[in-house]
This record gives structure tokens, C-alpha cells and sequence, in this order.
């Protein structure tokens, strides 16, 4: 019903009918769905996701610790995407108190990579505010490196690679993109590999190599759009 209707929208509207008058679904769980299909196929929508996946938490047990956990995952991803990075940091911190395995599902490096880049980007916003913005990007390397110590992600590794060109150490970023684009990616996230690692090689000196990579920048997200 969602491939065939071509309407976000109405989507959504028959996704609710859906999750109404299925038999055994809790309503937690209808908010949940909801919150999921607003935040990874209905575009622009990502805090009417945030605002249901509250809802889905407001209808949980509290001793349901399980969907409570990944209600409060996918709220702080939701706020990633709103750009709502102190929120988004507090919700990941909140799902994840306690755990003593980073990664215990595949998902989880979805998640671990939204928290990362909301420190990033709360430490490139702070960047004036010289002793907050440390502390977020310290935090972002030590979280990136503990997740691809075990379980190798060509993206949490650009995370990391991008933290530690904010936190002015360009030459580790160099070492840490360029094993990056080694890697298989798909085009745009390939482009952007290419402007992190362009920026570290420039802020070393190497303007050359910097002009080099931007240009292949470039002419991998053309390709990437035709």
C-alpha cells in the first residue's frame, strides 16, 4: 500500500488505519512504525518522527527495558536528522547507559554513527567555545575508535577521521580517510570522504594533493547523479 500510493501522506494516513486495526499491537508499537516509516522513507519529516517516537516512549511500561531502549535509540537518531544535536546526545546517552557492549545489534552502528556525527557537529558549532567543543570531539574519536576496533564501518571511520580534523590533529584524519577511500562506498559517500580528507591535506600544507582529491570529489558525485 505504501509502494503503490505515490502520496507520502496519504502513506502515513493509511499506515495509522493499518496499525489501528491490526489485532495485538500495542499502541506503543503503532507509534513506533509510524515514527520509522516518518524518519527513513517520508522526507523532510524528521521531527513528526521525533514527536511520535515520543509518543511511542509515553506509551511503554516502564518495565518494558528492552522497546524502551529502542524507542530512545531511534528518538535521538530522529533528532540527528532534525539537527537537534543536544537533544539527540542526551537520548543516546539515555538508550545506552549501562551497556557494556557497544554494538550488540547491526543497527547499532547506524546509531553509534548518528551519535558520533551529532558530537561532531555540536563540537563544529561550539567551535568558539574552545573547552566544550574539545570534549565533544575527545568523546566522538574515543566512542569512533572503540566501535571500529570491533566491527569495521568505512563510515563511523569517516566520523572519526572528520573529529579528529576538527580537534586539530589533520595528519591522523589524512591517515585515517585515506584507508577510508580504499574502501568500497557508494558515490556521494565516497565525495564526501574525498572534501574531509581535501581539507586535512590542506590544512597541512599539501595544497597540490588537496586540489587532487576535490577534483576526484567531484567527478565521483557526477557520476553518482547520473
Amino acid at each position: 500500500w505504501i509502494g503503490i500510493n505515490h502520496n507520502p501522506d496519504r502513506a502515513v494516513e493509511r499506515l495509522g488505519n493499518l496499525l489501528r486495526y491490526t489485532p495485538n499491537q500495542p499502541l506503543h508499537y503503532q507509534h513506533f512504525v509510524r515514527g520509522h516509516y516518518l524518519l527513513n522513507v517520508h522526507e523532510n519529516s524528521a521531527d513528526s518522527a521525533a514527536a511520535t517516537f515520543r509518543l511511542a516512549l509515553d506509551e511503554t511500561p516502564p518495565d518494558d527495558l528492552i522497546n524502551q531502549r529502542r524507542y530512545r535509540k531511534n528518538l535521538a537518531q530522529a533528532l540527528v536528522a532534525a539537527q537537534r544535536y543536544d537533544e539527540a546526545i542526551s537520548w543516546f546517552e539515555l538508550a545506552y547507559a549501562g551497556r557494556r557492549q557497544l554494538v550488540a545489534a547491526s543497527t547499532d552502528l547506524a546509531f553509534h554513527a548518528g551519535w558520533i556525527g551529532a558530537l561532531n557537529e555540536r563540537a563544529r558549532n561550539r567551535q568558539g567555545a574552545g573547552a566544550d567543543a574539545f570534549t565533544d570531539l575527545e568523546q566522538a574519536i574515543r566512542k569512533a575508535r572503540s566501535v571500529v576496533a570491533t566491527h569495521g564501518s568505512t563510515r563511523i571511520s569517516t566520523l572519526l577521521g572528520r573529529a579528529l580534523h576538527l580537534a586539530g590533529r589533520p595528519q591522523e584524519a589524512i591517515d585515517v580517510l585515506a584507508e577510508v577511500t580504499g574502501q568500497e562506498q557508494h558515490g556521494e559517500e565516497s565525495a564526501r570522504v574525498l572534501v574531509f580528507l581535501a581539507e586535512s591535506l590542506q590544512a597541512t600544507g599539501r595544497r597540490a594533493e588537496a586540489i587532487e582529491r576535490l577534483g576526484q570529489a567531484l567527478q565521483t558525485s557526477s557520476h553518482s547523479s547520473d
